[in-house]
């Protein structure tokens, strides 16, 4: 995907997505 927010932003959404992956 596009990243079209903060560095932070998308970091946490990685680590949402990461943690719903578990």
């Amino acid at each position: 995907f596009k990243i079209k927010y903060h560095p932070e932003e998308s970091v946490k959404r990685k680590e949402e997505q990461v943690s719903a992956l578990k």
